[in-house]
């Protein structure tokens, strides 16, 4: 009975006969038996994730199995030590991330709200007032302004019915409702004008209607059901840490077996050799990376929650730093989702205004600014918009139609605030087309008349110019009033006439004079201007799909940038016609597609997604939300947002700022830049140390460091001093380029050439430094005790070169960040400890060393800063030389 139908397609008689209902309602044992057949009413919303769900999210990483699988190998060998720090590695990692997560999870939760909760119905032929969850199939629903509408319905009644969709459709304006059938095959919801759909609101007027859907039936559930169906595009950064991962476990394997092979053809035990082979792949793993970019996700969050960004997914920060294209809702998002007065033409003249400032409106034909009190023709515009209003403000807020708030809205903040009695009125009706007032003034009774320029103007004898009245030219009103329109305003018609008595009625509503015409539309937000200019010099596209008109998308589009004259707006109508291939080249050529529905929205971003591009997809409404989940990041409003968008996002702002976006953008790069820091400074410890084993065990020599002496440099010191690098300020310039490419890697020659020039001198200067003291007849320990340190001096030297990939370390200003001499202190206590106390001095199988021997070890490990810096300043002259190309990936 409920299945999808073109309810407005058919008349109202046979849509009540068709769900066995009538004007009267159903019976109360009816409307029992059909609850229990169709159930109740509510929207089937997926269950809150729970503590459980964002902790093992955390485990859920490429690198993290890699350690996992570390820690149940050194479980079998029953290498406790080594099994239990790898597990407090993961365990650190999970937590950090958990407390980031579930935070924004509950702040998520704090913002969704569920709106109806009771509606009035019909029943028995009375009307009662019933839970919305009880709302059946065929109930007849009362509507009166201020209402929810609690299902989908079919309108019986419609008296002066203005509907906001905005959070379903996309567009502002208020809809005013009809009751016939409508005979178009397809139309989009928002051209439904005789059907209420769950979850709108109504602004004015009464109305009625039969419901034809309830619960996981309804348009708004249907897109739910959309969206719980639609897969997830992956985070780029993410992605790549996974194929760097893959890499790593891949070449910990191979070298492992080659190691274990070596071993075994040199007749060494195998349990000795396995044992090897376990070390050599602990060296080579990062133990200390999944936990480090962890912490510098967690520390983007943190600078995104203090700019009103509630940020879900830790690794959404870095993508919308890749972000390549940004599809914006309009309504409530590019847009401030009111109607607001732009544009004034009054005694001749026309007049502009930037809300929210109208004291000073701008006269057209005028070089600057004019106060409103000395354009008496403006003036009498604005006050009897104001006085011609229902619309009434209460605590502060304006409530009525959106309209009649705009235009109280601009009397008021203009400083027009007339006090005259109403002594009575002619309500707005859709067959007259405008609504009057008579009011008294000293001497006078004047009424005022506001409406469509078709029902006004041509009810107008007169026309005020100059402080006089003049026979009015209606043809040229009327010519003014299309070019308004032209420009996407929503236009009305302003008129007054003095009269005698102190009641009137239709007859009264002749010979008027014309004060004005009112041009109004929902202006973009002023920061969203900024923001886009930001987008567009940080490389990145800016495209609207809306749920408006076509006209109004275009005219939003070209104040905002996004649109000239060579391009134009593709329209649903038009989505709906074109097959795969001809709806790509629309994306490519289009920035701008109006009137679409969530199917549209979600085909848009799938071709932009399978393009290959990074997408970011804002939006506040219902209609948003497939589109939002399909994206790479996902952006709510936390404010105007529906609880579906706010649940469907990977960011939500909090204020309803689209600015912000930008902000995360800057953050974004900022993240992969430190990331990119991180593995430039990490690897190649890692990958030194592994040498280091895997040329010893080769060779069949002395290892000149210890497994677990390893485990100790890749897990405290390298970690003491990595931390740092993530609190590193702000690389000039992130917004000033485009973003990355997608296909760009995370190894780069750049951080190969660094991995080769360090982890070389890492293996020559522990190697040498080892040797030489073995050759001199110092013992083992004591070797080994001068080589570890050699190596972590390698790291702290290296950690000043890395604070910049490409900037001479000496121009870096250390007191832009405290952490870097905090990290170093750290990292020299700890080994003190190591190499002086005597229960660490048994575990790691270390020895006390003298000044001489510390000195030794700085002095060769410094070697790497030199050549590092080397290689800086010859890139640096090679690409003011050259033209620059591509940093082409390799891994």
């Amino acid at each position: 009975m409920t299945e999808e139908r073109r309810w407005y397609s058919a008349s109202r008689d046979e849509v009540l006969s068709s769900l066995g209902s009538s004007r009267s309602g159903l019976t109360s044992d009816e409307a029992r038996n059909r609850l229990e057949r169709y159930g109740p009413n509510e929207v089937v919303r997926e269950k809150p994730k729970g503590p459980l769900y964002y902790f093992l999210k955390q485990i859920k990483q490429p690198l993290i199995y890699v350690l996992l699988v570390a820690a149940a190998v050194t479980t079998y060998l029953e290498e406790w030590v080594d099994t239990a720090v790898i597990l407090a590695v993961v365990l650190a990692n999970a937590i950090i991330g958990f407390v980031q997560e579930s935070k924004a999870g509950r702040e998520i939760e704090e913002l969704l709200k569920f709106s109806v909760t009771a509606a009035k119905a019909r029943r028995d032929g009375t009307p009662t007032a019933v839970s919305a969850k009880e709302i059946v199939p065929g109930d007849i629903i009362m509507l009166q302004a201020g209402d929810m509408i609690p299902a989908d319905l079919r309108l019986t009644v419609a008296k002066d019915l203005y509907v906001d969709e905005s959070v379903f459709t996309g567009e502002s304006s208020a809809v005013l409702k009809q009751t016939e059938e409508l005979e178009d095959e397809w139309l989009v919801p928002a051209d439904q004008i005789n059907m209420g759909f769950s979850g709108t609101l109504i602004t004015r007027g009464r109305g009625e209607g039969v419901v034809v859907a309830t619960g996981s039936l309804t348009k708004i559930s249907k897109i739910s059901l959309v969206l719980r169906e639609t897969k997830k595009a992956t985070f780029p950064m993410m992605k790549k840490i996974e194929e760097l991962a893959k890499v790593i476990s891949i070449a910990v394997a191979v070298a492992a077996v080659f190691t274990f092979a070596i071993g075994l053809g040199r007749d060494y035990e195998v349990i000795y050799m396995f044992r090897a082979s376990v070390a050599l792949a602990v060296a080579a793993i990062p133990e200390g990376l999944p936990a480090l970019v962890t912490v510098v996700l967690a520390s983007g969050v943190s600078s995104m929650a203090k700019r009103n960004a509630i940020v879900r997914s830790l690794p959404a920060v870095e993508a919308l730093g890749s972000t390549t294209v940004i599809c914006s809702d309009k309504t409530g998002t590019l847009t401030m989702n009111k109607m607001t007065v732009v544009k004034v033409h009054a005694g001749g003249k026309d007049y502009e205004a930037d809300p929210p400032d109208y004291s000073c409106i701008r006269y057209c034909e005028h070089p600057g600014p004019v106060l409103v009190r000395d354009e008496p023709e403006l003036y009498d515009v604005l006050a009897a918009g104001m006085l011609c209003n229902d619309a009434v403000v209460k605590d502060g807020k304006a409530q009525g139609d959106p309209t009649e708030i705009a235009l109280l809205l601009a009397a008021d903040l203009a400083d027009v605030r007339p006090s005259i009695e109403r002594l009575d009125e002619i309500p707005f009706e859709t067959t007259l087309g405008y609504m009057a007032t008579l009011h008294h003034e000293v001497g006078n009774n004047v009424i005022f008349v506001k409406g469509s320029p078709e029902s006004v103007v041509t009810k107008c004898t007169h026309v005020k110019v100059g402080g006089k009245t003049e026979p009015i030219d209606q043809d040229a009103m009327f010519k003014k009033a299309q070019e308004m329109a032209g420009e996407a305003l929503r236009v009305l018609a302003v008129a007054m006439k003095y009269a005698d008595k102190s009641a009137f009625d239709q007859k009264n509503i002749a010979g008027l004079t014309l004060l004005g015409l009112v041009g109004m539309l929902d202006p973009p937000r002023s920061e969203a201007k900024e923001a886009i200019r930001s987008c567009h010099g940080a490389g990145i596209r800016v495209m609207m799909i809306t749920g408006d008109h076509a006209a109004t998308g275009a005219a939003i589009g070209k104040d905002l940038g996004l649109m000239d004259d060579r391009t134009r707006v593709v329209t649903g109508q038009e989505i709906e016609k074109m097959g795969d291939e001809e709806l790509a080249r629309a994306v490519r050529e289009s920035n701008i597609f109006a009137r679409t529905t969530p199917r549209h929205k979600l085909r848009i971003t799938n071709h932009l997604v399978a393009d290959g591009e990074v997408v970011a997809v804002t939006g506040d409404g219902v209609n948003d939300t497939p589109a939002l989940k399909a994206a790479n990041i996902g952006v709510a409003m936390g404010l105007s947002g529906t609880d579906a968008a706010k649940e469907a996002a990977d960011i939500v702002l909090k204020d309803d700022n689209f600015a912000t976006i930008v902000a995360a953008v800057e953050e974004g790069r900022d993240v992969y830049s430190t990331v990119q820091k991180l593995i430039a400074w990490a690897i190649p410890t890692n990958l030194g140390e592994a040498m280091i084993l895997l040329i010893a065990i080769t060779l069949g020599i002395a290892l000149p460091l210890m497994p677990l002496q390893i485990l100790w440099i890749n897990l405290v010191t390298a970690i003491a001093l990595a931390v740092p690098l993530v609190f590193e300020p702000k690389d000039k310039g992130l917004l000033e380029g485009p973003p990355r490419p997608p296909t760009e890697r995370l190894i780069t020659n750049t951080l190969i050439r660094k991995f080769v020039i360090v982890s070389g001198l890492m293996v020559l200067g522990t190697f040498g430094i080892f040797y030489a003291y073995q050759d001199s007849g110092e013992t083992v320990a004591l070797s080994q005790t001068v080589a570890l340190n050699t190596l972590v001096f390698f790291e702290l030297v290296y950690l000043f070169n890395s604070r910049s990939l490409t900037e001479p370390a000496l121009s870096m200003d250390l007191r832009a960040n405290k952490w870097i001499p905090i990290g170093v202190l750290a990292c020299f206590i700890s080994q003190l400890l190591i190499t002086y106390w005597g229960p660490f001095n048994h575990v790691f199988h270390t020895e006390a060393i003298g000044l001489l021997d510390w000195a030794t070890a700085l002095a060769i490990a410094s070697s790497a800063f030199f050549a590092i810096e080397v290689e800086k300043y010859i890139v640096r002259r090679t690409n003011r030389a050259e033209p620059s190309e591509d940093d082409h990936a390799h891994i």
